[in-house]
């Protein structure tokens, strides 16, 4: 929205982010209407991006994601960072989480503010980065030990088949894709 209103002069001008007498005589950084609605349908999008990424995460198996990301040929590199990802991000959250209530219990306190929020950050971040690269190591070596290099899987993938759920849902999109089209038109 901050970015929309300083690059956006659009619409009818609402007030002024920097108000008169503050910093010059005028006010500065005008607040108009076309930003401010080009800004929140920009936010609304992206958390729409947002959630139905999240869906599609939590109601998929990665191994069902990685066949299908094979399916389309994306590259095997970018499948293998792309799962690792979605299966690493979210331990790396939980063990941020435990790092920061264990420096809390030692009794460190970093402050109140925004400076304070800064401030606690290193003491999570400097294990947790250590602790990853060590995970990142293991992971490596577990790898070259099942012949990920060679290129050589050792099972046969199972290729994926469209069923009833797949057409119904492809269906449902595409209807709604359609209603929206419909009614941004009219």
């Amino acid at each position: 929205m901050l970015l929309t209103i300083f690059t956006l002069k659009s619409g009818d001008s609402i007030g002024y982010l920097i108000p008169a007498g503050t910093l010059s005589a005028a006010g500065m950084v005008p607040v108009t209407t076309g930003a401010l609605d080009f800004g929140t349908v920009l936010s609304l999008r992206f958390f729409a991006m947002l959630f139905a990424f999240q869906l599609l995460v939590v109601t998929t198996k990665p191994s069902d994601l990685m066949k299908a990301l094979m399916e389309i040929h994306v590259p095997v590199d970018y499948v293998l960072m792309f799962v690792i990802a979605l299966r690493f991000i979210p331990s790396l959250q939980v063990e941020g989480q435990r790092i920061h209530e264990a420096q809390l219990a030692r009794g460190y306190n970093p402050g109140k503010g925004v400076r304070g929020k800064i401030r606690s950050l290193k003491p999570v971040l400097i294990p947790l980065v250590a602790n990853s690269l060590g995970r990142t190591q293991v992971l490596g070596l577990t790898m070259d030990m099942r012949g990920y290099r060679s290129r050589q899987s050792t099972e046969k993938h199972k290729r994926l088949s469209w069923n009833r759920t797949d057409v119904a849902a492809v269906g449902f999109v595409t209807l709604m894709g359609i209603g929206v089209l419909v009614t941004g038109i009219m």
